[in-house]
């Protein structure tokens, strides 16, 4: 769930902060400096904008007994759900055919995972959800 609260607050202080600067630097240098203030408030604006209007993910893990993982994400609670319920089926019922289930409300991204070594190095595997994972340093 994004978090509103924190956008807000976010918000008040650097507002107050720009305001508070910005008025210093009116009164000193002048006039110029008007338009600079009103453009970093509505920049910050822009940004509150940006935070409150963000949807909620909603995701689906399936690991299994071995080394494979995967999940999927979306902005839609009930498609997640769905695919929940299909995939508990499908598990349940092995013997069915196969079912194609399309996520219209998909989230993409990379999977990320860091691993900590013995000697102190830290390695990190991407995967990008197709194909086997890729490991740097």
């Amino acid at each position: 769930m994004p978090r509103k609260g924190a956008a807000w607050k976010r918000f008040f202080v650097r507002t107050l902060i720009s305001l508070f600067l910005g008025v210093i630097l009116i009164n000193v240098w002048g006039g110029a400096w008007t338009i600079a203030l009103i453009g970093v408030l509505a920049l910050l604006t822009w940004q509150l904008v940006s935070a409150l209007g963000t949807p909620p993910i909603f995701g689906l893990a399936i690991a299994t007994a071995g080394v494979q993982h995967d999940a999927v994400w979306g902005t839609d609670r009930a498609e997640i759900n769905q695919l929940a319920i299909e995939v508990t089926k499908a598990v349940g019922q092995p013997e069915t055919a196969q079912m194609i289930y399309n996520v219209h409300h998909a989230v993409q991204g990379d999977l990320n995972l860091v691993y900590q070594e013995g000697n102190g190095n830290i390695g990190i595997a991407n995967h990008g959800g197709i194909g086997d994972n890729v490991a740097g340093g």
